[in-house]
């Protein structure tokens, strides 16, 4: 069972980066084809947030963490009113790209993206950032995208480790 304080952390992560989202959404700018980000939603600034679509590209859903990411999104789309599209690509880099591109397609302003390749996929990466914003959540491609929202790892494994002898009563080995 998830402690309330990672369920409170997890909740947070999801709604920094869709709010990161909708923020990146707030900018102007012309988009064209580079290696520089876009600086600015792809379809142009909206004055109503039912005309946003935000993209969500998730590497997979096989771990509760992840499948928590696709409950809090959609619930946030519901609550902001934009839509959202969602894809999971089972941790397949090239199903992932179609997938991203398919979005791009039907409309999206933004992409989150959680990658499934942090090297494999920077050079489609550059591409699609210097197309539509990119916003990447837990696992990111660096040198590429508009922002990134991540964990530390550090401090969850602290606190976890913390919270397992409280609750356990054992000692637990710390690997430096």
């Amino acid at each position: 069972m998830r402690s309330t304080r990672t369920q409170r952390k997890l909740r947070l992560g999801v709604t920094a980066a869709l709010s990161a989202s909708i923020l990146a959404l707030a900018g102007c700018g012309q988009i064209y084809p580079s290696t520089e980000p876009a600086n600015g939603p792809a379809n142009g600034t909206k004055s109503n947030i039912q005309d946003v679509v935000v993209g969500f590209a998730q590497q997979q859903l096989q771990a509760p963490y992840f499948a928590a990411m696709q409950v809090r999104a959609e619930q946030i789309a519901k609550e902001q009113g934009f839509k959202l599209l969602f894809q999971s690509a089972n941790k397949d880099p090239v199903i992932q790209m179609n997938q991203m591109q398919a979005m791009i397609s039907q409309g999206s302003d933004v992409l989150v993206v959680n990658a499934t390749s942090v090297k494999g996929q920077k050079p489609m990466m550059i591409q699609i950032g210097s197309e539509i914003p990119v916003i990447y959540i837990d696992t990111s491609v660096p040198g590429t995208g508009t922002t990134s929202v991540q964990s530390d790892n550090l401090t969850i494994g602290r606190d976890g480790r913390l919270y397992t002898v409280s609750r356990n009563r054992v000692r637990v080995l710390t690997l430096r």
